[in-house]
C-alpha cells in the first residue's frame, strides 16, 4: 500500500464493496430468508456471526473448519428472527485470514435469489485488524 494511501479500517485494512445494503425487508411469513456465503484466503478464518441478542455462527460451528467456504442460512427455522428488526453483524479477524469475500442474499422460499444485501472483500495483511459489518433486517 503506498504510505499516501489511507486504509479502509485498521492498520492496513481495504475495502471493495460491490453491494452494501444497511438494511432490508424479509418476508418471512412467505417463506423467504437469507443466505450467506463467507469465502477466505490465508491460514484459520476467524469470524463471527450474530444478531444483538445473540451470536448466530463462528467458525468452529462448521464441519471442516477451518476451510475456505463457509455456507449458512438464517430465518429457515421457528425462533431464527428474535425480534421484528434485528441488527446483525458480520465479524472477521485477520489475526489468521489475510483476505474474505462475504455475500449475503434475501431469496425466495425456493431459494431463488430476490436480492443481494451484501458482496464485499475485506482485506488486511495486519494481524491486529478486525472489521465489524453490520445490516438490519426487518421481519414480516
Amino acid at each position: 500500500m503506498a504510505k499516501s494511501q489511507k486504509p479502509d479500517f485498521g492498520k492496513s485494512g481495504r475495502l471493495t464493496i460491490r453491494t452494501n445494503e444497511n438494511g432490508a425487508l424479509v418476508n418471512v411469513s412467505a417463506g423467504e430468508h437469507i443466505t450467506c456465503e463467507l469465502k477466505v484466503k490465508g491460514a484459520v478464518p476467524l469470524f463471527a456471526f450474530g444478531c444483538q441478542h445473540r451470536p448466530i455462527w463462528s467458525g468452529p460451528d462448521f464441519p471442516g473448519h477451518p476451510k475456505n467456504l463457509y455456507q449458512w442460512e438464517h430465518f429457515t427455522q421457528a425462533g431464527d428472527a428474535d425480534a421484528p428488526s434485528d441488527v446483525y453483524s458480520l465479524t472477521l479477524s485477520f489475526l489468521g485470514a489475510t483476505s474474505y469475500t462475504f455475500v449475503m442474499r434475501r431469496v425466495d422460499a425456493a431459494g431463488a435469489p430476490l436480492q443481494t444485501l451484501k458482496d464485499v472483500d475485506y482485506q488486511s495483511t495486519t494481524a491486529a485488524d478486525v472489521f465489524r459489518d453490520v445490516i438490519t433486517l426487518f421481519i414480516s
